[in-house]
């Protein structure tokens, strides 16, 4: 499994869980990064970032 596989797989089991979530990858959401991740928005206006490295 690589970033992108596990950043998809992380995307699908929060939006079962939690359909009231608005969550993005980091590309969709315009984040300047290299590295993988989520942002996640709620009902409330809150943000959060699960950024995903690979540790070698």
């Amino acid at each position: 499994m690589n970033e992108k596989q596990l950043e998809s797989l992380i995307h699908h089991v929060l939006l079962e869980e939690a359909e009231e979530l608005h969550i993005q990858s980091f590309e969709d959401a315009g984040v300047f990064t290299s590295d993988k991740g989520l942002v996640i928005n709620t009902k409330d206006e809150l943000e959060f970032q699960i950024t995903i490295v690979k540790t070698t």
